[in-house]
């Protein structure tokens, strides 16, 4: 969540799982988009939130 380039995510995220041996999937939104679905209980989003998480990078704390 947030604003960066995709190009340079799909690069960091092409390298991290070449270190960690394992795909990454993400879904790339800016933060009104995040806030707008989570208001609306958007079932992806809550699935996502609810699900257990691996941290790669900073934390959690989005809200």
């Amino acid at each position: 969540m947030g604003e960066i380039e995709e190009s340079k995510l799909h690069e960091q995220l092409s390298n991290i799982e070449k270190e960690i041996g394992r795909e990454i999937n993400y879904t790339l939104m800016t933060k009104k988009e995040f806030m707008e679905r989570k208001a609306r209980e958007d079932g992806f989003l809550q699935r996502i939130i609810g699900e257990e998480k691996l941290v790669l990078k900073d934390n959690l704390d989005v809200c």
